[in-house]
């Protein structure tokens, strides 16, 4: 167990093959096919397929909308059913951002 702000506990699992994560008002997901990235509250979307655009230069939301929900509902899941937006105010992400972790 790794103890900090939040506790940790490793266990041993099924390796899956996609990744998803939060940073502030954000989420994202991603497996070897797409790359959805959102708000919390499922706007904003970005939805890219990695294997015939690899630079991300297409976003192919509005072409792929049943993926999307798909995806987005895996996000959800792995949040616990639920994600609440974070208080940040009005300030942009990237300002936020690089006054928290940019030197």
């Amino acid at each position: 167990m790794v103890s900090g702000r939040y506790n940790v506990e490793g266990k041993g699992s099924a390796a899956r093959g996609y990744v998803t994560s939060a940073f502030g008002n954000y989420v994202m997901y991603r497996d070897n096919e797409y790359w959805l990235i959102s708000d919390r509250r499922g706007l904003n979307i970005q939805l890219y397929d990695l294997r015939n655009d690899a630079e991300l230069k297409r976003n192919i939301v509005n072409e792929a909308t049943d993926k999307v929900k798909e995806l987005f509902s895996r996000i959800i899941s792995d949040a616990g059913g639920k994600l609440e937006p974070l208080p940040t105010g009005e300030r942009d992400p990237y300002e936020w951002y690089n006054q928290l972790y940019v030197m």
